[in-house]
């Protein structure tokens, strides 16, 4: 899957706007076509799920979707509705009173009408707490290597790249990451291997960077801390390296995703690794091929 997620300090009265524009800014950028499949009375909630009952969700290779209010950053669900156009815009319209987490999940339904095997994608907003002025932005798309490979695969990488560098032209992002080893709303595959809680991570994300996946957005502060822009272009890890107009700092690692690996990722690692949390990252069965590097940071917080 591959994944986008931007944190970021947005006051109340901000969150609202800020949310509908994520919401409606990754809809047309990356999933247009997908949205064009879901035709009102088409699509509902299935009475069963696999494992549950054996009806299929549709018709094969058709699309299907819902539209999910969260009641708190954890992911407790209050309401869950099949999308529709009307239920769209009223979606987005009870963003004015915001919840804790707003989620809408997109699948394509494989060759017998089931969500097993088919391409999926989400965008999803949740606050950190009620007194805490932290957000998470984040998408996600994939698809199954015997899907129907359709709408949701026509999406790229090059296309997340362009929707993630459009939004944090304006907002103060205190971490961003775009790659395909993290998930939106979970840790990143860095603070998956130290075991480090992501809440934690989001909270200290101007004090410590979370991860450094394909693309990165680093905060002022922790730029300042490597050496600034300057520092960092110099060192030779990065592709791309761009001071934003809001002082955060994008780190893009090599020029295709599925280049970032070997010695690329080392460099990167190295480059930033002063300001990346200590400890030894733990290698799990499954997870052996995720973009880190399996050596304790704190041995270069003194470079």
């Amino acid at each position: 899957m591959t994944s986008i997620e931007l944190n970021g300090s947005v006051g109340p009265d901000e969150l609202p706007s800020l949310a509908r524009r994520w919401f409606e800014t990754a809809a047309g950028m990356l999933f247009a076509d997908v949205i064009a499949g879901l035709v009102d009375g088409q699509v509902s909630l299935p009475r069963s799920r696999p494992g549950v009952g054996d009806a299929p969700w549709g018709e094969p290779g058709s699309m299907w979707a819902e539209l999910v209010r969260l009641a708190s950053a954890r992911g407790r669900v209050t309401s869950r509705r099949a999308w529709s156009t009307r239920g769209w815009e009223t979606f987005l319209k009870g963003f004015a009173k915001f919840p804790a987490g707003v989620e809408m999940h997109m699948i394509e339904l494989d060759s017998e009408g089931y969500p097993r095997q088919g391409d999926r994608a989400d965008i999803t907003v949740r606050t950190v707490s009620e007194d805490n002025p932290l957000v998470r932005l984040g998408c996600e798309f994939g698809n199954f290597p015997h899907g129907p490979r359709n709408r949701i695969a026509r999406v790229t990488d090059e296309d997340a790249r362009r929707l993630m560098w459009e939004m944090v032209q304006d907002v103060p992002v205190t971490f961003g990451g775009l790659g395909d080893d993290g998930r939106p709303n979970g840790p990143t595959m860095l603070e998956e291997a130290l075991g480090r809680d992501p809440l934690v991570g989001v909270a200290q994300s101007r004090e410590v960077l979370r991860g450094y996946p394909w693309v990165t957005v680093c905060a002022p502060e922790l730029a300042g801390r490597l050496g600034g822009p300057d520092a960092l272009r110099v060192s030779g890890a990065f592709h791309e390296v761009r001071e934003l107009p809001t002082g955060s700092v994008w780190l893009q690692a090599t020029e295709h995703l599925d280049d970032y690996t070997g010695d690329a990722l080392r460099r990167v690692f190295e480059t930033v690794a002063p300001v990346l949390p200590p400890g030894e990252p733990r290698l799990y069965l499954g997870k052996e091929l995720g973009r880190i590097v399996y050596a304790d940071a704190s041995r270069y917080h003194e470079r």
